[in-house]
């Protein structure tokens, strides 16, 4: 049995249609999934920037004398050479 070309033609582009339509949603949903992964990645690595900073300054005063110094006498009551401490009753 012969399919008349008048309808063949149609319904073969609309079968064409459909399915580039279908990929091309495919598609679109997947760039967007991927673009929203990429946005969360750039999130958490700016948050892992500041962090980092954050960290960094840190550091940098615990490496300080005067931090050094601060936390010996705190924690640790120790005092300097000819330094007198007062100690409340």
């Amino acid at each position: 049995m012969k399919v008349p070309k008048k309808i063949f033609i149609p319904v073969l582009i609309s079968v064409i249609a459909v399915t580039a339509v279908l990929y091309n949603k495919t598609r679109i949903e997947n760039i967007i999934k991927k673009h929203n992964e990429l946005t969360k990645i750039r999130q958490e690595f700016a948050a892992e920037e500041q962090r980092t900073t954050r960290l960094e300054a840190e550091k940098e005063q615990t490496i300080s004398e005067e931090y050094i110094k601060k936390i010996a006498k705190e924690r640790l009551r120790l005092v300097e050479d000819g330094e007198i401490v007062f100690e409340p009753k």
